[in-house]
């Protein structure tokens, strides 16, 4: 859910948070200079939403910092998507036709590094993720005390599970494309890609099979037709409901999209 709220309107961020969690549980801090909380002041290429969660207890007051990173939207985006993960897919597609592929794959990191086209294309997005990573280090700086965690979908899920192994910090992706193989160029071990990646992955989804996996996988069905275009088990909203479908969504509504998608309508369970 706070990967999909990505994509929602800025206006419309607090009213969808508190239909979800209730009012004055989760508190979006939109870019604003005068915020104490964030000062997000440059309009950033890597479009991120701020949350805030507060959990009281007799003894303590923890706060959760909670980043969403916004996935694929338009042709700049997509540009991005093949500037960092087109070569390595291309290695993928030659590792899967020579003879033995795997017993190569201590050298396929440093073979990518060569073949990263953002290194030889001048444009801006070359600090893509340098952006995130000095974005991420101003809310750490202004909020020492809080627990962070980063989210995402797509590109932004991608985005998201770099910027989480380059700050140690917990991350859950959903349909994201790995870094794995492609470490080097991000400047990440892979070491924290196990430790601090978790990835969704949808059946049926080509977009997180570009690279290798961290450890932390959960694979998911989907239960799209299976005539309907390959992006329909990408797409968030499928991806919500899946999972409040396997396993519900506690004592929060149910998406009323989920039906059109073809899932049932969700019943009460009694205690």
């Amino acid at each position: 859910f706070m990967a999909q709220i990505a994509y929602t309107e800025q206006s419309a961020t607090q009213d969808v948070l508190d239909q979800w969690f209730g009012e004055n549980v989760v508190k979006y801090h939109p870019p604003n200079p005068e915020d104490p909380f964030i000062n997000q002041t440059k309009t950033s290429s890597v479009f991120v939403k701020v949350f805030e969660v507060v959990k009281t207890t007799d003894h303590e007051r923890d706060i959760i910092i909670i980043l969403s990173v916004r996935g694929t939207v338009n042709a700049i985006d997509i540009l991005i998507d093949a500037l960092f993960w087109l070569p390595v897919l291309m290695i993928q597609v030659l590792r899967a036709i020579i003879p033995f592929g795997n017993f190569f794959n201590s050298i396929y990191p440093s073979l990518i590094s060569y073949m990263t086209f953002s290194k030889v294309i001048p444009t801006d997005t070359q600090n893509y993720f340098d952006e995130i990573n000095d974005f991420i280090t101003a809310v750490k700086a202004l909020n020492p005390n809080s627990n962070i965690i980063i989210t995402g979908h797509s590109l932004g899920g991608g985005v998201a599970l770099v910027a989480g192994a380059s700050n140690q910090l917990p991350t859950v992706g959903f349909s994201a494309p790995n870094a794995k193989l492609s470490h080097i160029n991000f400047d990440i071990t892979v070491e924290d890609i196990d430790l601090y990646n978790y990835n969704v992955i949808p059946e049926r989804d080509i977009f997180p099979r570009v690279d290798d996996p961290p450890l932390g996988v959960q694979n998911i069905m989907c239960r799209a037709p299976n005539n309907v275009g390959v992006l329909e088990c990408h797409h968030i909203a499928r991806t919500t409901c899946e999972i409040m479908y396997a396993c519900g969504s506690g004592d929060r509504p149910p998406f009323k999209e989920c039906p059109k998608l073809g899932y049932d309508v969700p019943q009460k369970r009694t205690p």
